[in-house]
């Protein structure tokens, strides 16, 4: 079962994703589900869920997450502070002391937190 789709991603009134092209999509899309899975303790697969019942800040959490990982992999983990276009001048920067799984944590987050899958209490 997957949580997100290529075609969720794409579509203008699901996640409208347009960084990643589908085989990206589908080559970060496990890894961002395995990390989603694991901070919502799994309660996706616990809870009998069919993949039409998975909840949009799920998906949107796989979508978000799959794109921060290709942008890792592109720039060693740096983001794009800023660009000029004349004479192509890239700027990147990384937060110190940050982590890669603390990123995807703040990214996931902001679709997740204040949900019943990410709490972490009993």
């Amino acid at each position: 079962m997957y949580y997100a789709d290529y075609t969720y991603y794409a579509a203008k009134y699901g996640f409208a994703g347009t960084k990643l092209n589908e085989t990206q999509f589908l080559t970060y899309r496990n890894q961002a589900q395995g990390f989603v899975a694991m901070i919502t303790f799994h309660r996706i697969e616990e809870s009998g869920m069919t993949e039409s019942e998975i909840p949009d800040a799920v998906k949107n959490a796989v979508c978000a997450v799959a794109e921060y990982l290709k942008a890792y992999d592109d720039n060693g983990g740096a983001l794009k502070a800023s660009e000029t276009v004349s004479k192509h001048a890239v700027t990147y920067y990384r937060e110190q002391g940050t982590s890669k799984e603390s990123e995807m944590r703040k990214i996931a987050g902001v679709y997740l937190d204040g949900t019943w899958l990410a709490y972490r209490g009993i």
